[in-house]
């Protein structure tokens, strides 16, 4: 991409627009944002600093539009130091990391992707994560202050994938008892002692959570929030991250029990945090969480964009930008937010096709649909000869239908999952993608985020966010198979997601919300009755409209079409004109980043 790209053009006008203003940016899926915005800057001499949730990201976006020209401000773990130790016991890379002592006289420093800020002045473009940015804002050690500094001589702040910034991740522990640990881990036996003290003074609670959960789940608002959790000091805070680095090198304990210890951890350091009902086992059962507090990162951020670069332009984007509420941008940046389109000026979206089916694939309908599935799968593979991109409700079922395709001798489909890392912010080389249902999140998952006056207004506001958070992964992730350049058509095939679905689904732009149409009463198996709220997506303006099988149809004739039946419909690539190149699928687990990163 050159300086006299379209789509670099559009990148100069809006970071022109926003000054030191801010702007929320809706665009479609791999618009190509990032890598317009590092060139549109560097051309008119204005530093960019890009935000983004991974590492990984940074590195394809930023490092590859800038070259030389960029610099990372890597997490702990990459500290060339650290790497032999991290080789030797790869779950440290999982736990919080402290720098060695005596940084800066390490002969790496100013030139490992940790510290190499310090040691230039002549790059364009900053790359951090937001895990960084919190670890940064939470530590008051000299390298911490010396990188704020650093990071603070920017023009434009992006932040990347800012969907995300409402829904992250936070850590969450079931309420039970902690793993026992080796009595010599004094530090650890404190945090196990004080989660029992924790989960006694909360227990009355607990009760109340698990007695509406029995009686039936649906139609409640499962969560309460709890304060006082901040009972350990900074000093009892690295004395354990350090004991728990220590265990996870002994071997003694395994990777779920060390998780789990670290998490509690993090909770014990918060200030607030919440008890709320999580179901599992697709429904059938659930238990009672206790998770840390959305409010830590989102302060630590907040506080970085008012302290640290309140005078450069803050710029949110997203190819599925929503907020959790409205004002939510606003009250990050401290500033009044005016809102843009960055414009599909390639005309990508015009190449790409959602293939709808004619049934809606539940929570708990995975299992008996799984030879329908493998089969239709199948079918398609047959059909387009290409390598595909199939993408699972979450983790567990792409494992077993990965499983299934393999003993179904299906070859050439790479099984991935909704939220994994591969799906978001980054390239695939693939152009044929198979969704099997959408990205699956439980049902009370956003309790804890939910506002309102009582708990029915609470409970609608969580199924409202899980609309919004369920169609921006499911988004984010099924156009991974988009050309960006707008040359190669790609195709979605819907499996276990209607025509009506599809539409909402594909409605992105300024304004995105989920509106409440009506509260219906449905009937349960066992004959009891419940509630769903049922929604409809709004936008203010549509940013891309793909072309959607069927949609042009009456409904009665577009609704009788199965994903199987379309198949015999398409017509195929000319193989002259493929450039689709057959990668590699890895076993991945979630992009969440842990943020309790110690320096």
């Amino acid at each position: 991409m050159t300086s006299t790209d379209p789509r670099t053009t559009a990148a100069a006008s809006i970071l022109e627009a926003v000054g030191s203003g801010v702007v929320a940016v809706s665009k479609s899926v791999r618009a190509g944002l990032t890598t317009s915005s590092v060139l549109a800057a560097k051309a008119a001499g204005k530093r960019l600093l890009v935000v983004a949730p991974t590492l990984r990201i940074l590195r394809e976006t930023v490092s590859e539009a800038a070259g030389g020209g960029a610099v990372m401000v890597a997490g702990n773990g990459s500290c060339p130091l650290l790497a032999e130790e991290l080789a030797a016991c790869p779950i440290l890379e999982e736990l919080p990391i402290s720098l060695p002592d005596d940084c800066e006289k390490c002969p790496h420093f100013g030139a490992c992707e940790v510290t190499a800020i310090l040691g230039r002045s002549d790059f364009d473009a900053t790359g951090i994560t937001y895990a960084k940015i919190q670890a940064l804002m939470l530590s008051g050690s000299k390298i911490s202050k010396m990188l704020r500094a650093a990071v603070q001589k920017t023009d434009y702040v992006l932040l990347d994938e800012a969907h995300l910034l409402g829904f992250g991740s936070v850590p969450s522990v079931p309420v039970a008892p902690l793993p026992e640990v080796p009595p010599e881990f004094k530090s650890l036996e404190k945090i196990r002692a004080l989660w029992v003290d924790l989960l006694a003074r909360h227990g009355e609670k607990v009760g109340e959570i698990e007695a509406a959960a029995r009686e039936g789940p649906a139609g409640k608002h499962l969560s309460r929030h709890i304060d006082n959790l901040g009972t350990l000091t900074w000093r009892e805070l690295r004395a354990a991250w350090g004991e728990l680095r220590t265990l996870a090198k002994t071997g003694e304990m395994g990777r779920d029990e060390l998780l789990l210890l670290r998490d509690a951890i993090e909770i014990l350091s918060y200030g607030r945090g919440s008890l709320h009902y999580v179901s599992e086992d697709e429904g059938r059962a659930g238990r009672v969480w206790i998770s840390g507090s959305r409010g830590r990162g989102e302060r630590a951020l907040s506080r970085f964009l008012q302290s640290v670069v309140p005078y450069a332009g803050h710029v949110y984007a997203s190819g599925t930008l929503v907020e959790p509420h409205e004002g939510y941008f606003a009250e990050l940046s401290g500033k009044a937010v005016a809102r843009a389109i960055f414009p599909d000026v390639l005309r990508a979206s015009e190449r790409v096709t959602l293939i709808p089916d004619t049934w809606s694939l539940n929570a708990g309908g995975f299992s008996k649909k799984l030879p329908a599935i493998v089969d239709q799968i199948r079918q398609i593979a047959e059909r387009e000869r290409e390598p595909i991109y199939c993408l699972c409700p979450n983790v567990a079922k792409a494992g077993v239908l990965r499983k299934k395709l393999k003993e179904a001798g299906v070859a050439g489909v790479l099984v991935d999952y909704y939220r994994s890392d591969k799906s978001i912010g980054v390239a695939r080389p693939e152009r044929i993608a198979v969704c099997i249902g959408m990205a699956e999140i439980p049902a009370n998952a956003l309790d804890p985020l939910a506002r309102g006056r009582d708990e029915d207004e609470r409970w609608i506001d969580s199924r409202r966010l899980r609309r919004l958070a369920v169609h921006a992964a499911t988004w984010q992730s099924l156009n991974r198979v988009r050309d960006p350049e707008g040359v190669t058509p790609s195709r979605v095939y819907m499996v276990g997601v209607p025509l009506d679905e599809v539409r909402e689904l594909s409605r992105w732009g300024p304004g995105r919300a989920a509106v409440l149409e009506e509260v219906r009463t449905t009937t349960r198996p066992g004959g009891s009755t419940g509630r769903k709220p049922i929604f409809s997506i709004r936008v203010d303006e549509e940013v891309e409209r793909c072309n959607i099988l069927g949609a042009d149809m009456k409904r009665s004739r577009g609704d009788q079409r199965r994903v199987s039946e379309m198949v015999e419909k398409i017509e195929l690539y000319d193989e002259n004109s493929i450039i689709c190149k057959k990668g590699h699928f890895f076993p991945i687990r979630t992009y969440a980043v842990s943020v309790a990163e110690t320096l």
